[in-house]
């Protein structure tokens, strides 16, 4: 075990970035200790485990606070080996620790040691680190919480404004869990490990850190591959992006005999499901663990929220034809999904504090509410949680908006986006190349969401990381398929 002492000297360009609302930190101390990782299927590797242990003051600043931030250190094989590679996964909220585990994840992070050492870090409040921001069951929302944009944002507010009081009792403000944070934990991670520069390899939320670092230190920065490209005011989604997904979407389901033959025109099927709802809504019956059911009310405004969350899931076509049918069994297990959420406190505040900790431009909110008068998705509920008049709901104090740089960063950056991609559309990954010089983008025809357990996309980042370049532009994963009912009804799993 060897133990540390971090330097806390801050270069100049960092400084200048930091604001008043950012804690100072007074101490990082580090232990270093031998462990493994184990993957689902059985493989096994060796590790070292890290534990920094940071000292700083509150937001506040009156009072001291301590947590453990740890990460995981899967050395490079031979010689030669580049920049260490830091994973930062998304979520918000997912520790590395757990995906490491992933048999797709596991296999991409070993190949990824015959380029680099790899970090996987578990972001302060998640996984291995301490404290892990869990809340406290609540009473469950009220059974028309989907009825309308309005209730949902009620159920989720009372879902969390308790959770935010909870940890601040225990000394520890949502308003240590932000973006600005997660970032000077990658700096202690890289001094931790004595290198002048890491790459950052991000996913979903996590491009948002990286992103976040790379701005700040971008001397620090050798390579940065983020797949699922989140940019600094991308927090605010844009109704017609969704639509456009959507209606790629409904392209694949029209060359597909069997979605054709069950739903022929998915974003028709679905307007009319919209229009439907809004005369008059639905009524569900939905299963809880504990054996018992609730009814809830399913309006016009809870279904597009539903609808937009999932805009490029190939179940939105069992979801339009059986409703159509009459058969609400997938309505009301989505429904019944988010019921059961709330009901055991949300989930993790770690989420809700970052989305608070880096709002978006109110220039960008305005033209997303401007859109949606246009939209058949309308006003997006994401954007509700995601707003300063939300956090401030639930008692988190929010973060300086964000800006986009205004000159690149002079690091090469690889972005990999899908085309059915509804959390991080391709529109976000166009954007965002203008962040760096030189860029690279590739996009993955009929790719959702998540796209790092491809070979395809695993073998676009290991030679980006390598070499500091790629060759393709596009690559291609298999088409959607589209499942019957019950096939929709089984959980989701990855492989």
């Amino acid at each position: 075990m060897r133990s540390v002492i971090l330097g806390l000297g801050l270069p100049i360009v960092a400084l200048s970035l930091l604001t008043a609302q950012e804690p100072a930190r007074l101490s990082v101390t580090a232990r270093s200790a031998p462990d493994s990782l184990v993957a689902f299927d059985g493989r096994r590797q060796d590790v070292e485990r890290t534990t920094l242990t940071i000292r700083q003051r509150s937001p506040a600043g009156t009072d001291t606070v301590q947590l453990e931030v740890v990460y995981l250190r899967l050395a490079a094989r031979g010689p030669g080996a580049g920049a260490p590679i830091v994973f930062l996964m998304g979520g918000p909220g997912v520790p590395a620790s757990v995906i490491g585990r992933i048999p797709p994840y596991w296999t991409l992070f070993d190949r990824l040691r015959d380029v680099a050492d790899v970090i996987l870090l578990d972001q302060r409040g998640v996984g291995l680190s301490t404290p892990t921001l869990g809340c406290p069951p609540t009473d469950p929302p009220a059974p028309d919480f989907l009825a309308s944009r309005r209730r949902m944002a009620e159920a989720l507010a009372a879902a969390y404004a308790p959770c935010v009081a909870h940890w601040r009792d225990r000394g520890m403000p949502a308003e240590l869990f932000t973006v600005r944070e997660v970032a000077e934990d990658v700096e202690a991670v890289r001094r931790q490990l004595g290198v002048p520069r890491v790459s950052l390899l991000g996913f979903s939320y996590g491009t948002r850190i990286a992103l976040e670092y790379a701005h700040r230190y971008p001397e620090r920065v050798d390579r940065l591959a983020l797949q699922g490209v989140l940019g600094f005011e991308h927090v605010a989604r844009f109704p017609t992006v969704l639509d456009s997904v959507l209606a790629r979407l409904s392209a694949a389901a029209a060359r597909d005999s069997v979605a054709h033959a069950s739903v022929p025109d998915l974003r028709s099927a679905l307007a009319r499901r919209f229009a439907a709802l809004e005369q008059a809504p639905l009524t569900v019956r939905v299963a809880m663990p504990a054996g018992d059911s609730a009814s809830l009310t399913v309006g016009k405004e809870g279904l597009q929220a539903l609808v937009a969350l999932r805009a490029g899931d190939p179940r939105l076509v069992p979801l339009a034809g059986s409703l159509a049918a009459g058969d609400t069994r997938l309505l009301a297990a989505l429904a019944g999904g988010i019921y059961g959420d709330l009901a055991a406190g949300g989930g993790s505040l770690f989420g809700r504090a970052m989305y608070c900790s880096a709002p978006a431009p109110e220039a960008r909110e305005r033209r997303a509410r401007e859109q949606a008068a246009t939209s058949p998705l309308g006003e997006l509920f994401d954007n509700v949680p995601a707003s300063v008049e939300f956090c401030r709901a639930i008692g988190i104090t929010p973060g300086p908006r964000t800006r986009a740089p205004e000159r690149p960063i002079p690091r090469p950056a690889l972005l990999i986006t899908g085309t059915l991609d509804d959390r991080t559309p391709l529109d976000n990954a166009e954007e965002a190349r203008r962040y760096f010089t030189p860029s690279w983008s590739v996009t993955v025809e009929y790719g959702g969401h998540e796209l790092l357990p491809l070979d395809t996309v695993q073998a676009l980042v290991v030679e980006f990381l390598r070499s500091g370049r790629v060759a393709a532009d596009r690559v291609a994963a298999d088409p959607p398929r589209f499942p019957s009912v019950a096939e929709a009804l089984l959980p989701t799993r990855r492989r």
